[in-house]
Order: structure tokens, then C-alpha cells, then sequence
């Protein structure tokens, strides 16, 4: 008896989801269309430091009918400068009506999502080195952790006695030094949140200067000398 071909397995149907797995392929990025209407403008040479770090890890969208980029515009050109020839793109049959709707949400969604500050200083003193992170300058991490120090102390009472340098540094010997309540007739809180490289640089001018100046008994004292030295140049200008 000849035998019998074995039925076809039929494609897998969209799940709920309307996610095909059959519509996500590998396309070369000549064969895209850059969508000339999008209004967005975006940090290609973050998206570039990302590539490099961690790859491609989410398709471009791209409608099927003409190969214009939905969803991926800028990650499409940043691929293009690293000198990428293909890119993972999950393809849709929309119309031009509802390619555009499918963009314009995706970007407006994204907008109106923010960081819970607090939380993102917390996960940021984990990392060894978080201003290697694409998008995390160092001004920005500055800020973020500056922000939650700050929400983090108790509001002042008046007449409430504060010292204003607390904790410890290392003086010029490498010994811990306390620092006391130094001038004024009110004293306040202070309370700094440095980047290592900051912190080094901070304690090495202020160990330099009570090691150096006469004047300068305390880490007070120097801070203030700092001060005087950016007045004197500022009235200098």
C-alpha cells in the first residue's frame, strides 16, 4: 500500500493576546521605512550605549503591507549607526489608521509613566556603578538621590538643636573624625549624598585644607573656606 502523507500541523492561531509568533521575523534593516510622520524625538546615542550593552531585546513594529517602522524609529537608527544589517520586527496588517493610532499610543503611554523617586534611588545605591547605565548622567542620579534624602528627613522643630555636620569622615591620617557644631546662633542639618568619585575628591580637599591652612580647624571650617574662595572669584568676574 503506498503510504500515506502525514496531515499538514497547522500554524498556531494568535493567542488571546493577538500575538502571532509567526509574525515576528528577522528583516533586514535596508528592507524598513523610517515612519516620516513621527513626531517623536528620541536619544539615539542612549539607545546605541544600550545595544551595546545588552542587545536587542524587543521587536520594532512594523506594518506589513509597506515595511514602515510603528514602533522602533529611533532604536531602527541607532542599529543603522552601529552598523547592524538586521533587527528582530514583529509585522501587523494595519491600516494607516491604525498604524498611526498603534504609534501615537505607544509613545503617549510611555509619557505619562514616572519613576517613584525614592524607590529609584533605593535600586540605584545597589548598582556599583549607575552612571553607566544608558540615560543615568551623573546629574540626574545626583538628583534623584539628593530628592530622596531629602524626603527622608524630619521636619525641623523650632529651637531645636542640629548639628550641622553629621556623621563622620576620614581626616588626613585616615582616622574617622566627628564633626561638632560649628558658629551661628541657630544650627541646621546637613546631609550630602555623594557619588564615590565625589566623595573622594570632597574629602581630599577638605582633609588638604585642615592639613594645610591654620585657619581651618574642622571640616566645617573648610567647607566654608570652599565658600569664600568661589565669593572671592565670583566678586572677581
Amino acid at each position: 500500500m503506498p503510504r500515506k502523507t502525514p496531515p499538514a500541523t497547522p500554524a498556531a492561531p494568535p493567542d488571546a493576546t493577538g500575538f502571532d509568533l509567526a509574525n515576528l521575523q528577522r528583516l533586514p534593516l535596508d528592507s524598513l521605512v523610517p515612519d516620516p510622520e513621527n513626531p517623536r524625538r528620541g536619544d539615539v546615542e542612549a539607545i546605541m550605549a544600550s545595544f551595546r550593552l545588552y542587545g536587542q531585546d524587543q521587536p520594532l513594529v512594523v506594518q506589513s503591507s509597506t515595511r514602515k517602522i510603528i514602533k522602533g524609529n529611533h532604536r531602527h537608527e541607532a542599529a543603522l549607526r552601529l552598523g547592524w544589517s538586521e533587527m528582530w520586527a514583529y509585522l501587523v496588517d494595519d491600516d494607516e489608521a491604525k498604524a498611526r493610532g498603534r504609534g501615537l499610543a505607544d509613545n503617549r503611554i510611555a509619557d505619562r509613566a514616572y519613576f517613584d523617586e525614592k524607590a529609584l534611588a533605593a535600586l540605584l545605591k545597589q548598582v556599583e556603578l549607575p552612571t553607566e547605565i544608558p540615560g543615568f548622567d551623573e546629574e540626574y542620579v545626583q538628583r534623584v538621590l539628593d530628592s530622596a534624602l531629602l524626603a527622608d528627613l524630619p521636619p525641623r522643630t523650632p529651637g531645636s538643636e542640629d548639628p550641622s555636620w553629621k556623621g563622620s569622615t576620614p581626616d588626613a591620617d585616615g582616622e574617622e573624625e566627628d564633626h561638632e557644631p560649628h558658629g551661628g546662633d541657630e544650627t541646621v542639618t546637613l546631609q550630602l549624598v555623594l557619588l564615590p568619585a565625589q566623595r573622594d575628591r570632597l574629602f581630599e580637599t577638605v582633609n588638604d585644607l585642615k592639613a594645610t591652612d591654620p585657619e581651618v580647624m574642622t571640616t566645617v571650617d573648610a567647607l566654608m573656606k570652599l565658600v569664600e574662595c568661589y565669593e572671592e572669584r565670583r566678586e572677581d568676574r
